[in-house]
């Protein structure tokens, strides 16, 4: 397989680093199939414009990952990989936060009373100035941190929520009671880079690409509930969606804003 050069820029994620994703990248979709042969050391430095030392780097943390296996003197070669399959499972909205629940384990980070950013207090229909619920909490499995939970609420939850009751049971529960019902959830999916809190929190390296999902829920009444931030890694979370035909809509299948003129 040939490629043209591609040039790496030192620019956040180190350089060994950026090349350890793209090849991975280029193995899990199977552009490397198992049993391929890597381009050389050599042709990795060349098309990527980077040193023998850094390929060697990032062949290494493949190796670590199990993705290639690294010969003395004969090269790189991929690994079988176990192939990841769209899950069929249906859930409403409160089952897939109890499942989600239920496989990880949760550390809360923050509750507190303060002023929310600007755009949240629009969402949440508060004045500039009003305080608001936040609460921030890191759910993992098995050691691992999986997700980096940022919620704010309107301050009438304050009584309901504290950190004491997030070990015990999961925030929507704390906030939908008998005197709530669910209404209307938006959300929205991009990538950001991981500022050095969340990178901490989710053990990556500063300015790595991380998925973001904004969502907004409501109650029954339209009234907004909660706005909350879910910032996870692409190498261990994805998002899967089945959508049968017969309800397939932009609105409950998403599609591309493009926020450019």
């Amino acid at each position: 397989m040939t490629s043209s050069s591609i040039s790496l820029k030192a620019q956040g994620t180190l350089l060994h680093r950026q090349l350890y994703l793209t090849l991975k990248q280029q193995i899990t979709t199977g552009h490397f199939r198992e049993g391929d042969r890597l381009p050389t050391q050599e042709a990795l430095s060349a098309q990527f414009s980077v040193s023998r030392i850094t390929v060697r780097r990032a062949l290494a943390e493949l190796q670590a990952d199990g993705l290639v296996q690294n010969e003395q003197g004969v090269g790189a070669f991929v690994r079988a990989q176990v192939r990841r399959t769209p899950t069929s499972v249906s859930l409403t909205y409160l089952e897939g936060l109890a499942l989600a629940v239920s496989e990880t384990q949760v550390t809360v980070l923050k509750v507190e009373m303060a002023r929310p950013p600007l755009v949240v207090a629009s969402m949440l229909q508060l004045d500039d100035n009003d305080f608001a619920l936040h609460v921030v909490r890191i759910r993992a499995r098995e050691g691992t941190p999986l997700m980096h939970l940022d919620a704010w609420m309107p301050p009438r939850f304050q009584p309901r929520v504290s950190a004491a009751e997030l070990e015990r049971r999961p925030l929507y529960q704390l906030q939908i009671r008998d005197d709530i019902e669910l209404g209307e959830v938006i959300q929205e999916v991009t990538a950001e880079m991981a500022d050095p809190p969340v990178a901490g929190h989710l053990k990556v390296e500063v300015n790595s690409p991380i998925l973001r999902m904004t969502r907004l829920v409501h109650d029954s009444r339209q009234r907004p509930i909660q706005y909350l931030l879910i910032r996870s890694s692409p190498q261990r979370t994805r998002m899967v969606m089945s959508i049968p035909g017969s309800q397939l809509n932009t609105i409950g299948a998403g599609h591309l804003v493009h926020d450019v003129g």
